[in-house]
């Protein structure tokens, strides 16, 4: 039911909703909910995961908005609960390689069909719609570039006919990424998570040319893709007409003109925040009677997920967020490979989430989530009694 639940993110939340129920049920049934749960919860991941959820309620206390809106805030980060769940399920290598496969599997076929539509080859499918095939581009983008880095480390790990497939799944990946979805997020994850994967593999002598190769062919194809030199040429001009007070509402323009006021709300209650759930409220107190054009557009959203958690929970709640962060990059999991696809899943929500807050967002917060949990899960070790 996890590997089902991680494979629906990309595709359809209410599958994976179902998914996850039902992988809770499965485990409490098991019998061995609380002695997994006990040895998965010494993991810094973990510890990590529980303290940011440990913050987050307790902001729930200060905030001046109404309580099912401080509830609601809470329950977005409810992904951190998976944590502990993936960590006690996924310590054998094999169930890791199961969990990245079938993910890999379906969002190739997600693949290949983004590419058909591309191209114009699915009859009554306009080629624009490729852009959004799975949910939305952001989230496309981002399960593509996941897609790319499962698929070298279970090339590194097979032989043969498994070695080939893997490997063209992976290519078949990118290419979806880099030319047929807009998403800038998913660019910048990819050349983030191959990079980080491929720094990560100079330590094994046998994987140091295979892999090294296939990120180079990724960083040349993102450096020569139209799409993603186009996006990234808007999203600069974007940025800068709305610094000069100029333009109209836009993507990027926005986020330079909520980074600025979210900034001026931060400096009101700069420790502890505006409490949890509490930004949308205090940035249209804000924005109110700043501006009469396109810039007073409310948001309960900067698109920062930095800024935002320092908005709502102070410069104090950062910390721990920040502290998860690397707590979870000195997490030495089993201490195989597997590793490296965490390190590098969690280096590229950290780069994106620059930009957006992926780390709470359903699709992306749960990937995240779910792959820590996975990859960085320990073999389980009964204690005796």
């Amino acid at each position: 039911m996890a590997i089902v639940a991680v494979c629906g993110m990309p595709i359809s939340p209410p599958v994976a909703n179902v998914a996850l129920g039902l992988m809770l049920v499965a485990f409490v049934a098991s019998g061995e909910v609380w002695p997994r749960l006990a040895a998965a919860c010494r993991q810094p991941l973990a510890l990590g995961a529980l303290a940011v959820l440990a913050v987050v309620a307790l902001g729930m206390l200060w905030a001046e908005v109404p309580w099912r809106t401080r509830w609601d805030a809470w329950w977005s980060w409810r992904k951190l609960l998976t944590i502990p769940i993936l960590l006690a399920l996924f310590g054998d290598i094999e169930w890791k390689r199961r969990f990245a496969g079938a993910f890999t599997l379906v969002c190739g076929a997600g693949a290949a069909a983004v590419l058909a539509v591309h191209f114009g080859g699915v009859p009554g499918v306009p080629p624009e719609d490729a852009d959004d095939l799975l949910r939305n581009h952001g989230t496309q983008g981002m399960a593509f570039a996941v897609t790319v880095l499962c698929a070298i480390w279970l090339g590194l790990h097979s032989s043969g006919r498994w070695r080939a497939l893997w490997l063209a799944i992976g290519a078949l990946a990118a290419v979806a990424a880099l030319i047929a979805t807009s998403g800038r997020s998913g660019h910048l994850a990819l050349l983030i998570v191959v990079g980080v994967f491929a720094l990560g593999m100079l330590t094994v002598p046998r994987h140091r040319v295979a892999v090294a190769g296939f990120a180079l062919t990724v960083v040349a194809g993102a450096a020569l893709a139209p799409n993603v030199r186009d996006r990234l040429a808007v999203a600069v001009d974007e940025f800068r007409t709305a610094q000069a007070g100029q333009g109209a509402l836009s993507s990027f323009g926005m986020r330079a003109v909520m980074y600025e006021n979210s900034l001026r709300v931060l400096a009101k209650q700069p420790w502890i925040g505006v409490g949890t759930g509490g930004f949308g409220a205090a940035y249209a107190s804000e924005i109110e009677g700043r501006y009469t054009d396109w810039r007073a557009t409310p948001t309960a959203d900067p698109h920062n997920q930095y800024l935002f958690f320092a908005a709502e929970l102070g410069v104090l709640g950062l910390l721990v967020f920040l502290g998860y962060i690397l707590a979870t990059l000195l997490d030495r999991g089993d201490g195989s490979s597997a590793r490296w696809v965490a390190v590098a899943t969690l280096l590229a929500w950290c780069a994106t989430s620059l930009f957006s807050s992926h780390f709470k967002t359903f699709a992306e917060g749960h990937l995240l989530a779910m792959f820590l949990g996975a990859m960085l899960a320990r073999p389980y070790v009964a204690r005796p009694t």
